[in-house]
């Protein structure tokens, strides 16, 4: 872990001109250092208590640093031990160089925004540069990552994806004693700890910005306060923080934050309603929605016993989402001039207007390049916000403005000149697990099996319903044995997971007419003619099939249904 840590590259700050994403963590570590018996986070991964201790040594020319990390304990006989890694570190960016030297290889060295894997890819990276934070849309919650584990680590309320505010929320009356004031307010959504501001009311005694203090939800709030009477009339409205890149959550107006420990699970809802001949192929044209308040459920009903805790628990949050296109106008830029973190683009021929993306490139000073939404236009010009933190260069000639072709939004929403292309239903779920034995520090695991849970209405008087009857529709999950090893991975979408223990992205389901079949495909084939780049092989997932297994194999093992899936059969895929 350390190791990776050190090839991060997430920490440097070589030239603060440069945005964020062409900073590498190169400088921290510049002369040899050494940290002495470390007990720290491991102890509650591991079942020894250890040391780990590392020195990072620059050659003569500066070029490298020479990495050295030991791992030390004692073994159950008293007898000590160690591991140790050596490597070289590059002070050049390995992604530059890599593939002149070796060719493109089967893994990367830098993964995406130097972090785990599995946090989702919108998410931005926080002022520590240790964690990011994610808002699945529509949710009004941030979920903050550990970038090297890919756990989440704390919810915050009071931060938007958005630069608007929200809706200020209209108050009925309010009434103080002295310490408490109550603010009845039917429409509100708040909650503890939510920052808002109290104004136009016929009071200005009870004005001013407050922290909540409690909640009866669409009923009242409360906040401490010194007025007493009363008052009616005005408004409530939250403060709120844009979530952008470098934020430090810390310290940001109206953010409030509880430590958590627990593990994404995301994907896509894919659809193909129609009667097409099987296997079903997505048609990217429907989508049906999912339960507004619970839009996956888990099963944990044959889940091991936990000798300590419970039941995991699960938060879903799901939006119909569409992909729009459009042609790719392209503008020249004659100059840009940064005010702060307002950036004025001059190019005289642009089309541009507020809430374009438009990509910024060749420019003069790298600090402007990036994809960024139009806050403001005007003849000649337009306007964006950089994000945090800021560069030092305040301006810059040169370079294009090209509107950016392909968008991910809300299906309701509407782009002008953009179509779309594709529909379907993202979905981010939020797992808390437990500890089934709290006699062994070892990570957190959760079990169960994750289901869809339709919404009850497609329109007035119609129903989607999962089931096999007329009218009704299967579930299917992309799932297959990737890495050829005989069984079906919590990674690899099983039909039910089995002693989780991290974040698991591209869990993906497909939604078929009850008469079609799950479609399969032949495994991945980098090498064969024709090559096939990706399996895409599904399976029944929707409604249970009549032999379903539970994650808990019998005492004589799981038989031959080994070879597909615990809870998948030969006879099942013949159903399908």
């Amino acid at each position: 872990q350390k190791m990776e840590t050190l090839r991060a590259y997430g920490q440097v700050a070589t030239d603060p001109t440069l945005p964020p994403a062409h900073r590498f963590n190169y400088t921290d570590d510049v002369v040899s250092s050494t940290v002495l018996p470390y007990t720290g986070p491991e102890v509650v991964t591991s079942n020894a208590t250890f040391s780990r201790t590392w020195t990072v040594t620059p050659n003569a020319a500066d070029t490298e640093r020479w990495i050295n990390v030991v791992v030390a304990w004692n073994d159950r006989t008293g007898q000590a031990q160690t591991v140790q890694l050596l490597s070289v570190i590059s002070k050049f960016d390995p992604q530059s160089v890599g593939t002149l030297a070796t060719g493109a290889g089967t893994s990367n060295v830098r993964r995406p925004k130097n972090r785990n894997i599995n946090i989702p890819y919108p998410a931005v990276t926080l002022s520590d540069r240790s964690r990011s934070a994610f808002i699945p849309p529509p949710g009004n919650v941030a979920f903050v990552f550990d970038n090297t584990t890919g756990n989440i680590v704390a919810s915050c309320t009071g931060l938007t994806p958005t630069s608007q505010a929200p809706a200020p929320v209209t108050i009925t009356t309010l009434s103080g004693d002295g310490t408490t004031v109550t603010v009845n307010a039917s429409s509100h959504s708040f909650v503890a700890n939510n920052r808002v501001t109290i104004s136009g009311t016929n009071n200005a005694a009870f004005h001013g910005t407050f922290t909540v203090t409690g909640v009866s939800p669409g009923v009242s709030f409360t906040y401490v306060a010194t007025p007493s009477g009363s008052a009616s009339g005005g408004t409530a409205t939250q403060v709120v923080t844009r979530l952008t890149e470098g934020l430090d959550i810390a310290t940001a107006a109206g953010v409030s934050c509880i430590s958590i420990d627990a593990y994404l699970l995301s994907g896509y809802v894919r659809f193909d309603v129609g009667n097409s001949p099987s296997p079903a192929v997505p048609n990217n044209n429907n989508t049906f929605p999912l339960d507004a308040g619970t839009p996956l459920l888990i099963d944990v009903s044959n889940r091991p016993t936990p000798s300590s805790g419970g039941d995991p628990s699960m938060v879903c949050y799901a939006q119909r989402q569409k992909v729009v296109t459009t042609s790719p106008t392209q503008r020249a830029i004659t100059t840009i001039e940064r005010s702060g973190s307002t950036v004025t683009v001059n190019s005289p021929t642009h089309t541009f207007v507020a809430g374009d993306t438009v990509a910024i490139n060749g420019v003069s000073s790298p600090a402007f390049i990036g994809a960024f939404v139009i806050d403001s236009v005007a003849a000649g010009s337009f306007t964006y916000t950089l994000p945090p933190p800021l560069p030092t260069a305040a301006t810059a000639t040169g370079g294009t403005a090209t509107l950016v072709q392909r968008l991910t939004i809300p299906e309701t929403t509407t782009v002008s000149g953009y179509s779309a292309v594709s529909r379907f239903v993202s979905y981010a779920c939020v797992v808390t697990p437990v500890d089934h034995d709290s006699s062994v520090a070892t990570p957190r695991r959760w079990w169960g099996k994750v289901t869809l849970n339709p919404n009850s209405a497609l329109a007035v008087g119609t129903v989607w319903q999962i089931g096999i009857a007329s009218g009704q529709y299967k579930v299917c999950r992309d799932s297959a044995d990737y890495n050829a090893s005989g069984a079906i991975s919590n990674s690899e979408h099983p039909l039910w997971y089995r002693g989780v223990t991290g974040a698991m992205d591209s869990q993906n389901f497909l939604v078929i007419d009850r008469s079609q079949h799950c479609p399969t495909d032949r495994p991945q084939d980098l090498l064969g003619n024709p090559v096939n780049f990706a399996d895409k092989t599904t399976a029944r997932h929707q409604p249970a099939s009549y032999e379903e297994l539970s994650f808990q194999c019998p005492s004589g093992g799981c038989g031959t249904k080994n070879f597909l899936e615990p809870g998948v059969t030969t006879s099942d895929l013949l159903m399908d």
